[in-house]
C-alpha cells in the first residue's frame, strides 16, 4: 500500500472515531472502544513505516486527530462503568502515536504551514492538555511539552495571525493555562488537607507525596509557558479585550498575596511556599517586567504603554490593581526609558495610582468585638501595605525624568486636599501620612528641579537631576514618622 493509501486511509478512520465520540447520546462505551482500538491496530504498523503526510493540509490532519483524542478523553469522563480504565487507555495510546510521531520524525517541520492552522493547532493541544489534567498529569505533561515547543518554534506565524487574522491567540492560551495551574493548586490544597497538620508542617521535599511533587511541578511548567506567550504575543492583541491576561495576574496575584492586602504566601501551605516561589511567585514579577517595557499602543492611536491600556478599565480590585501598579513603578527605575509610556496624555500611572487608593475599602461593618478586633487588624495591614506601596512610588520618583515630573505634580497636588478630608471622614490616619509624605517628597524634587536647572541646563539637569536626588530619600521610614 502506498504512503498516499495509508494517508487517506488514516484520515478516513479518524472522522470515522471523531463521529462517533461526537454523538455522545448514541454511541456507546462498547462501540466507542471498538472503534479507537481498530483505528490503534492500524496505527501500529504505521511505526515501522516511511509514510509522509500530505503538506496541503498536514497541520489540519494533526487537528483533527488531537481533537478526536480530546473527545474520548471527555467521553471517558461522562462514562462511569467499570470498564472506563481500558478505554482511557486506549485514547492515551492513541495520544502517544500522534505525539511520538511528531516528535521522533519531525513531521511538523516538514509540513509547509500557514498561520491560521498553526494557531488552530497550537489551540487544540492547549485544550487537550488542559483535559487532560483532569484525568492523569502524565497523560498531560507530553502534549504540554509539545505545545511548548509548536509554539517556539511557529511564534511568528502565531503573531501574524494574531495581527493579520485577528484570532485571539494570547486569550484563549491564557484562559486554558489558567484552567489548569487552578485545577493543579487546589488539588495541592485538598492533599494537605487530608494529611495530619504536624507532618506537613515537619516535611521538607524530598518528602513530599508523589501526587503532590507532580503538581508543583506541573504548576512550575505551566508558568513557564504561561510567561513565554505573555511575552511573544501581548503586543499583537489588542489590550482593550485581552480579559484572559487581567484573569491570570488576578488570579496569580490573589493567590499569593491573600487576595491583595496581606504580605507574599500568606494564604499559601507553609510547605508549599518554597516550590512556589520559583515558578508561580516568580512569574508575577517577570511578566510584570515585561509589560513595563511593552511599547505604545499605537494601532488604538494612544502614546501610552499597551498594558496600561489592557489594565487601566480591567475590572479589577483596588488592591489588586494596586500590587500591579506598585510592580511596575519599581520596574521602571530599571527601564528609565520607558517612564514616557506610563506618564503621557493618555495615561498616567500617579494618578490612576492615586485614585485607585481611594477606592479602597478597608472597614467592616458592625458594632461587636470581634468587628473591632478585625478592623484594627485590617488597619493595621493596610499600615504595612500603604507603606510598602509608598516606598516603590518615591523608588521611581527617583528615576523620574524632569520631562515627566509635571505628570507627578499634577496628581499629587490636586489630590492632596480632597485626602486630607477624605482622610479625616473615614478616620485613615495612616492614608492621610502617606500622602503627606509624598506630597512632601514631591515638593523636595520640585525644589532641587529648580534649583539646579539654571546652572545644569534643562539637558544636564532632565538626565542627572533624578541621579543626584536619587540619595536624598529615605525609603526605610515608619508609618509613625509623620
Amino acid at each position: 500500500m502506498t504512503t498516499c493509501n495509508l494517508y487517506d486511509e488514516l484520515h478516513v478512520l479518524i472522522s470515522d472515531v471523531h463521529t462517533s465520540l461526537s454523538d455522545t447520546k448514541s454511541t456507546s462505551l462498547e462501540v466507542a472502544r471498538e472503534k479507537i482500538s481498530a483505528l490503534i491496530q492500524f496505527c501500529h504498523p504505521l511505526r515501522q513505516t516511511d509514510w509522509n503526510v500530505d503538506n496541503a493540509d498536514g497541520m489540519y490532519f494533526y487537528i483533527k486527530a488531537f481533537d478526536t483524542v480530546k473527545l474520548g478523553y471527555a467521553f471517558c469522563k461522562r462514562c462511569s462503568d467499570e470498564t472506563t480504565p481500558m478505554l482511557i487507555n486506549l485514547v492515551y495510546q492513541l495520544q502517544s502515536f500522534f505525539v511520538t510521531d511528531i516528535t521522533q520524525r519531525n513531521l511538523l517541520r516538514s509540513v509547509v504551514p500557514d498561520s491560521v492552522s498553526v494557531s488552530q493547532l497550537a489551540i487544540t493541544l492547549f485544550d487537550l492538555g488542559s483535559t487532560a489534567d483532569r484525568l492523569d498529569p502524565r497523560f498531560s505533561l507530553p502534549l504540554w511539552k509539545l505545545a511548548s515547543s509548536i509554539i517556539q518554534f511557529y511564534k511568528n506565524e502565531l503573531k501574524h495571525a494574531a495581527t493579520a487574522e485577528y484570532l485571539l491567540i494570547l486569550d484563549k492560551f491564557l484562559e486554558l493555562l489558567l484552567s489548569s495551574v487552578t485545577f493543579f493548586y487546589t488539588d495541592c490544597l485538598q492533599q494537605l488537607k487530608s494529611e495530619d497538620n504536624d507532618k506537613v508542617a515537619a516535611k521538607e521535599y524530598a518528602s513530599l507525596s508523589s501526587n503532590l511533587s507532580v503538581n508543583l511541578k506541573m504548576i512550575n511548567l505551566l508558568c513557564r509557558i504561561a510567561t513565554f506567550c505573555i511575552r511573544e504575543f501581548a503586543i499583537t492583541s489588542a489590550p482593550s479585550t485581552c480579559t484572559a491576561l487581567v484573569d491570570w495576574f488576578v488570579w496569580l496575584i490573589s493567590t499569593r498575596y491573600a487576595g491583595g492586602l496581606f504580605e507574599s504566601g500568606t494564604d499559601v501551605p507553609v510547605l508549599l511556599v518554597p516550590h512556589l516561589e520559583p515558578s508561580l511567585f516568580l512569574c508575577i514579577d517577570v511578566t510584570l517586567d515585561h509589560l513595563t517595557t511593552l511599547p505604545v499602543a499605537s494601532k488604538e492611536n494612544l502614546t501610552c504603554s499597551w498594558a496600561a491600556v489592557c489594565f487601566r478599565h480591567a475590572d479589577i480590585d483596588a488592591v489588586v490593581k494596586l500590587r500591579i501598579y506598585s510592580g511596575i513603578l519599581v520596574n521602571l527605575t530599571r527601564h528609565p526609558h520607558c517612564y514616557p509610556r506610563w506618564l503621557c496624555d493618555d495615561f498616567n500611572i500617579y494618578a490612576d495610582t492615586i485614585t485607585t487608593c481611594m477606592q479602597l475599602d478597608l472597614t467592616v461593618s458592625g458594632q461587636d468585638m470581634r468587628t473591632s478586633e478585625c478592623n484594627k487588624r485590617l488597619s493595621a495591614l493596610a499600615d504595612d501595605f500603604y507603606t510598602s506601596l509608598l516606598q516603590r512610588i518615591c523608588a521611581s520618583i527617583c528615576g523620574l525624568p524632569a520631562s515627566c515630573f509635571h505628570y507627578l505634580v499634577r496628581p499629587v497636588l490636586m489630590c492632596f486636599l480632597y485626602l486630607l478630608l477624605f482622610s479625616i471622614l473615614v478616620c485613615c490616619p495612616c492614608l492621610f501620612r502617606i500622602y503627606k509624605r509624598l506630597f512632601i517628597e514631591t515638593s523636595k524634587f520640585y525644589r532641587f528641579i529648580r534649583c539646579h536647572s539654571f546652572h545644569l541646563g534643562p539637558a544636564v539637569s532632565s538626565f542627572a537631576a533624578p541621579h543626584i536626588f536619587r540619595g536624598t530619600i529615605n525609603l526605610q521610614f515608619s508609618t509613625d514618622c509623620m
